[in-house]
């Protein structure tokens, strides 16, 4: 389950459905609401529901909501990028927070997508980068390897119990530390933490439906923006299908 702007600039989004197997769009819905999402899988029926053994969406209230009440017998899956988003934002504040502290340091100034790549996705070039940033300010290297660690957890095929267990002694590491940049995802980690975890077992994300999404944007960019909703969505159905 995921969304895209129909119309940027007006909040308006519509729900993009899609099965993980066959990478195709299910449907698309006029908006995100609650009440919408609700109405469309009632109307398709306990059959269609029960045969749902998992489920991947962002943090949108909404869907994990109605997950919940329209599929229980499903797993469900918080999309790894979208939580991977919300950590590197707090390794991102305390990036800006050094630029704004010492504005004339160099080291400092070619970072910002550095420290959004893993380790191993470096170049010999870009690890000299971060290492002459580590040199200078220590706890930069502490916190981007802590983000680290949080990966390795999800990377590792492993029992949910297992990951939940190793998330609580990351997040016990961080208090023990004193770091105070990974605070905001803490808050969402402890309130999702199942569904993060959920990760490690299912390996589902939302990458097909990302991919689909550039389809439905496509498709409007063809027709040079495609307001009518319904003529949207019988057009992807048709090339989806």
């Amino acid at each position: 389950i995921d969304e895209q702007s129909h119309r940027k600039g007006k909040k308006h989004f519509i729900c993009v459905l899609t099965n993980l197997d066959t990478g195709t769009v299910v449907d698309l819905l006029p908006d995100r609401k609650k009440e919408t999402l609700l109405a469309y899988f009632q109307g398709l029926g306990p059959a269609f529901c029960q045969q749902l053994t998992a489920v991947s969406c962002d943090l949108w209230a909404p869907y994990l909501a109605v997950a919940a009440a329209c599929f229980p017998q499903a797993t469900r899956v918080l999309d790894r990028f979208h939580v991977v988003q919300l950590l590197n934002h707090g390794l991102d504040r305390f990036r800006q927070r050094l630029r704004r502290e010492a504005p004339e340091e160099a080291v400092y100034k070619p970072l910002k997508w550095l420290l959004f790549k893993q380790y191993h996705r470096l170049s010999d070039t870009e690890i000299d980068t971060l290492q002459a940033a580590f040199a200078v300010e220590p706890a930069l290297e502490t916190t981007y390897w802590l983000r680290e660690a949080f990966h390795h957890i999800l990377d590792r095929p492993q029992p949910v119990a297992a990951a939940i267990a190793q998330l609580d002694a990351w997040v016990e590491r961080i208090h023990t530390q004193g770091i105070p940049h990974f605070d905001a995802f803490i808050r969402t980690l402890q309130r999702h933490k199942n569904q993060i975890a959920n990760y490690v077992e299912e390996n589902l994300s939302n990458a097909v439906t990302e991919g689909l999404n550039n389809l439905v944007r496509s498709i409007r960019r063809c027709a040079f923006g495609m307001p009518n909703f319904q003529h949207l969505r019988l057009r992807v159905m048709a090339i989806s299908g």
